[in-house]
């Protein structure tokens, strides 16, 4: 695109120079005739620049003025009261020219002169100051031009109105140098009252090469300067054949100094269109720049959209990164995770509690005693001491509820203060349910449960407040409630870390603090738990690594760390976990490679390792025979499909991984198998037949590989399949027939295929009346969507109906391709 637009502006820029040439060439034998016309007696000119009301002892005048003279005012002014003479300005040559202003008496010069005559000859005018126009306007402001290239030229000049004249743009200063120019104090146009003279100043290499500017001339508006035609001359003159320009300088102001004045107009316009050019040939090349980059732009956007890099960036050393497509997500959504089974809570013995307070003790409690309880618990005195605390808060509460009660155990004075920080920490009045809290037995309030220990004495064991609108963070205190078993604080407004007091619960089993806004790391604050068998920490904010003290608790059964920040490798402690059943680390950024013991955890049934950034081979599971789910979808993983021993298996995810190769034969001897995805992979040859023997299959989703070869007829046998996404593959034959014999089919992608053939459907499709979207376009199946098609108006039907003729006559599809 450049190289058109500088080949067109080449063009044109050789039809303006010859354009202007013809021109020189017809004002330069006008010129010549208007010199053998005007030609007096004496040999003088008689242009009609001095045709004007002055008479001739104005010129008189003028000169005795720049002599000095005394008299020159007088002189001007007796001319000026003479009446026009006539007698010899009575030819029609010397009638008075429209175009010709007469400046004033004392603005006479060699530069007014010119400016006069140009102004006579490109039908221009002058005014008093000696600034030069066109009838029109000035060639900056009536330069009309059309394209793309007088696109440019317009943007690099700035346009001036028609109704003002450049400032600088004075011709009375070009032929006059520094030292000449005087004004008489007696000109009404004056702004000086003194005549002033200066040195000549020396004269300036230019920074365009070997081009020099003369200092005795006011050059003003380079750009406005010179012989203008419809559009600015631009011509590349080389540094090497420019040469400088002097312009002879005259001191007087006789009529002969016209002819050299007019010349050194014509050289120094040639000098300023080379200083034009030198300055547009910058900006040009800016603009040039300009929309090269842009255009680069544009081709990158265009020619990178739509994919995607998919690969692990932390271990982009270790395995061959892939590229895959930017697939929309499948319609089958996963189920939610499984949840550990918890106990009944314990009942509330109202028997032992004697009216709610202790009776046995013989000794009560006083104020100091309850202080130094709190204290030992709260050690910070400043804490204690400001009011605004939830510390603070409980303790004064403590102290009022132990005029009202009869509370002789030091533990329960202990247990109390600590519920009752989690209240005030917590924003307990703002709970949805905060029945009790504050008021009677610590037993009664809601979702704290007790039992009794070995000693015959009520204990809290149960603090569950689940989705009741917690809002701040758990105070340290909590964990000085060492008879908790279980702590369930999940789906609230939970912030900052778990206290590291936690520590102390060595009797706790369970943790759930899941649906929160937890921050932190995790690590001694849950490794010495080491009765703990249920751990939720799913969707909060931690980060860091997952601590391998975890797998030196022997009784954990259940670990739920799902959307999380995590990082670095799967901790292999975990293999030795006996009775783990159940691991869930989902949506986190663990990475590197899978232990192979992982396939050998006997009691393992739950693992879900989807989107983090786990890469190599998949072991081998034929040795987790308890397995029911595995999900191992939006990873880095490649090389074959693993195996899997185990009868019981209902999920597998393999999605959106680099795996390649068959799908195992195997795969369709488990009979409980409910939902196979293994889209965006790149696995090939056929679909194999087996799979007719998972007859619980309900989702069936192998699109984006490279499947190829035609359907087996045993497919049929999947009378459960509801979803089924075969599309953007390379199956080939014709397109199955016997698809009418999935009663319970909702949804079948057949789209981007090889199929061929004529449609032919079965009758049996009619019934399909649970079928919502039916996709069968970019094929090479030809004829007509039967009728009974149609009938099941589907929500989505789309085929290669497009065109005329289309390849497909589908009167009722959505979308035609």
């Amino acid at each position: 695109m450049m190289t058109m637009m500088i080949m067109n502006m080449k063009r044109r820029g050789s039809q303006r120079r010859k354009r202007r040439r013809t021109k020189k060439e017809k004002r330069k034998q006008q010129k010549q005739e208007e010199e053998n016309e005007d030609v007096d007696m004496d040999g003088r000119r008689r242009s009609s620049v001095f045709q004007t009301v002055f008479q001739p002892a104005h010129f008189h005048a003028h000169s005795n003025a720049r002599r000095g003279s005394v008299s020159s005012e007088a002189e001007i002014r007796s001319a000026l009261e003479k009446p026009k003479h006539t007698d010899s300005f009575a030819d029609e040559e010397n009638v008075l020219d429209p175009n010709d202003e007469a400046p004033g008496p004392i603005s006479w010069s060699p530069a007014a002169l010119v400016n006069a005559s140009r102004s006579k000859q490109s039908g221009g005018k002058t005014n008093q100051q000696g600034f030069y126009a066109q009838v029109g306007g000035s060639s900056s402001t009536t330069r009309k031009t059309t394209g793309l290239g007088g696109w440019v030229q317009n943007l690099m000049q700035p346009k001036r109105s028609d109704k003002e004249l450049p400032k600088d743009y004075n011709l009375n200063s070009i032929g006059r140098s520094d030292s000449m120019m005087t004004v008489s104090a007696s000109s009404p146009h004056s702004r000086e009252s003194s005549a002033s003279t200066s040195k000549p100043k020396k004269k300036k290499r230019s920074k365009y090469g070997k081009l020099a500017r003369h200092e005795s001339i006011d050059w003003g508006d380079e750009s406005a300067l010179g012989d203008h035609d419809e559009e600015e001359e631009e011509s590349v003159v080389s540094r090497q054949e420019s040469s400088e320009i002097e312009l002879k300088v005259v001191d007087s102001c006789s009529f002969s100094d016209i002819n050299e004045a007019n010349e050194n107009w014509n050289a120094n316009t040639d000098y300023v269109e080379k200083l034009v050019w030198y300055r547009d040939r910058r900006r040009l090349g800016i603009i040039g720049t300009l929309v090269v980059v842009f255009l680069a732009g544009c081709s990158a956007l265009y020619f990178s959209g739509g994919n995607e890099q998919t690969g692990n960036p932390k271990e982009a050393d270790t395995f061959d990164a892939t590229i895959k497509e930017n697939i929309p997500d499948s319609n089958h959504v996963k189920e939610d995770d499984p949840i550990y089974p918890l106990p009944p809570p314990p009942p509330i013995y109202h028997s032992v509690l004697q009216g709610g307070f202790d009776g046995t003790s013989l000794k009560p409690l006083s104020a100091d005693d309850f202080k130094n309880i709190i204290e030992k618990i709260t050690p910070d005195a400043d804490i204690l001491s400001n009011s605004e605390t939830p510390q603070a808060k409980a303790m004064a509460w403590s102290l009022e509820e132990r005029t009202k009660y009869n509370i002789e155990v030091p533990v329960r004075v202990g247990v109390r203060y600590a519920l009752a920080t989690l209240y005030y920490a917590t924003n307990g009045d703002k709970w949805l349910n905060n029945t009790n809290w504050k008021s009677g037995h610590e037993c009664l309030w809601n979702g704290v449960y007790c039992d009794l220990d070995a000693n015959n004495i009520v204990s809290v064991t149960i603090l569950n407040l689940v989705t009741n609108n917690l809002d701040g963070s758990i105070p340290e205190e909590i964990g000085y409630i060492e008879s908790l078993q279980r702590i369930e604080l999940g789906s609230n407004q939970l912030v900052g870390p778990i206290p590291q007091t936690f520590s102390r619960l060595y009797e706790l089993r369970t943790l759930s603090v899941s649906d929160n806004q937890l921050t932190g790391e995790i690590g001694a604050n849950i490794d010495g738990l080491t009765k703990l068998t249920n751990l939720d920490l799913a969707s909060n904010r931690f980060r860091g690594h997952v601590p391998h003290g975890l797998g030196g608790i022997p009784t954990l059964s259940y670990v739920r760390l799902s959307n999380n920040r995590f990082t670095g490798a799967f901790p292999t402690s975990f293999i030795s976990l006996n009775n783990l059943h159940t691991l869930l680390i989902d949506n986190n950024a663990i990475g590197g490679t899978l232990p192979a013991l992982i396939g050998m955890m006997k009691t393992l049934v739950n693992l879900r390792l989807h989107k983090n950034d786990f890469y190599g081979d998949l072991p081998n599971f034929s040795d987790a025979i308890l397995l029911e789910t595995a999900h191992f979808d939006d990873n880095f993983f490649k090389g074959p499909l693993p195996q899997f021993g185990s009868q019981r298996l209902r999920e597998l995810y393999l999605d959106k991984n680099s795996l390649t190769g068959a799908i195992p034969i195997s795969y369709g001897g488990h009979p409980k198998l409910q939902i196979l995805s293994a889209r965006n992979n790149d696995l090939s040859s056929t679909i194999p037949a087996s799979l007719a023997s998972a007859t619980n299959l309900g989702v069936l989703d192998l699109s984006y590989n490279k499947l190829s070869g035609e359907l087996s007829q045993n497919l049929s046998q999947l009378t459960q399949l509801r979803q089924l996404y075969l599309n953007n593959n390379r199956l080939q034959g014709s397109f199955p027939a016997w698809l009418g014999s999935m009663k319970n089919l909702e949804i079948a992608h057949f789209n981007n295929n090889l199929f061929s053939g004529d449609l032919q459907l079965g009758y049996e499709f009619e019934n399909l009346d649970y079928l919502t979207e039916f996709t069968i376009e970019f094929n090479q199946i030809s004829g007509i969507v039967p009728e009974d098609v149609c009938d099941l108006l589907l929500d989505v039907l789309t085929a290669d109906c497009w065109g005329n003729p289309a390849a497909l006559d589908c009167p009722c599809c959505t979308k035609c391709f």
